[in-house]
């Protein structure tokens, strides 16, 4: 399983084969495919923006109203992460950042690293636009156009950035060594990692909710309860499906974590 989003009382699982949604607590599930017209099989990502629901597969784009039926906005590249700012869409892919003002008539390419223009995620938060790259840090955006970036030379633990989130004005960054903190928009960084009480070094999710906040590991799912002061690590012997961690979503008291062996759950 790849990622995990929720949305009120729906849960999508991103999968390697198909997209699986869940209305009722995760005791059933549906599972949507190529054959119902996604992209590709492969999902890696969801987005959801008010009636409209993304996907990102390794094919490119998928766009629904229903979350049954899909329509392909664009059939490459392969899209890792997915967010919405103001009408426009904006996704990390293998190529670099996709946007689009017109639901995929038309696309904007940014490439922070020309040589490796891979871009691992992003997200939206306040009128700006973050991105995690492949050796080039997070960007950051207001326009979608003019970027600035972060990286090891301002604090962030790694260059290679997985995961981003910006929570009550705090940003969050998966990098390859470590969860990097930000409180002054990225200008400053503190990482936390084993030494802090983490399985894994290699964060490829983040996820919170007040005080609450997750990390998803190589090696586990690391959680905060004092809003990353300090950390303690969960594995298979707390009852993960597995300890490759590869998402995370937190709904109030309850942690949803996608590994490389299944949706596993705790309230």
């Amino acid at each position: 399983m790849h990622s995990v989003f929720i949305n009120g009382s729906t849960v999508y699982a991103a999968t390697a084969a198909g997209l699986s949604v869940s209305t009722d607590s995760c005791k059933s599930w549906t599972t949507y495919t190529s054959s119902n017209g996604l992209a590709s099989n492969s999902v890696n990502c969801v987005y959801i923006s008010g009636s409209s629901i993304y996907a990102g597969t390794d094919s490119g784009i998928s766009y629904s109203t229903n979350g049954k039926s899909w329509t392909t906005i664009a059939s490459s590249p392969s899209t890792g992460s997915l967010a919405v700012l103001n009408g426009t869409i904006y996704a990390a892919t293998s190529k670099g950042i996709y946007s689009t003002s017109d639901n995929g008539s038309n696309w904007a390419i940014y490439r922070p690293n020309t040589a490796i223009p891979i871009v691992n995620c992003v997200t939206s938060y306040n009128g700006k636009v973050y991105a995690g790259t492949l050796n080039a840090g997070l960007c950051v955006s207001s326009d979608g156009q003019n970027w600035t970036k972060y990286t090891t030379s301002n604090g962030l633990g790694n260059n290679i950035v997985n995961s981003v989130m910006v929570y009550n004005g705090t940003i969050y960054a998966g990098t390859l060594d470590g969860l990097s903190i930000s409180t002054d928009g990225g200008t400053s960084w503190t990482t936390y990692s084993t030494p802090n009480g983490f399985g894994g070094k290699n964060v490829s999710s983040v996820g919170a909710s007040g005080s609450k906040i997750c990390a998803s590991t190589n090696n586990g799912l690391a959680v905060s309860l004092n809003g990353g002061t300090s950390w303690s690590s969960y594995t298979t012997t707390d009852g993960l499906a597995s300890n490759t961690a590869n998402g995370v979503a937190v709904d109030n008291s309850t942690i949803y974590v996608a590994t490389g062996s299944g949706l596993s759950i705790s309230n």
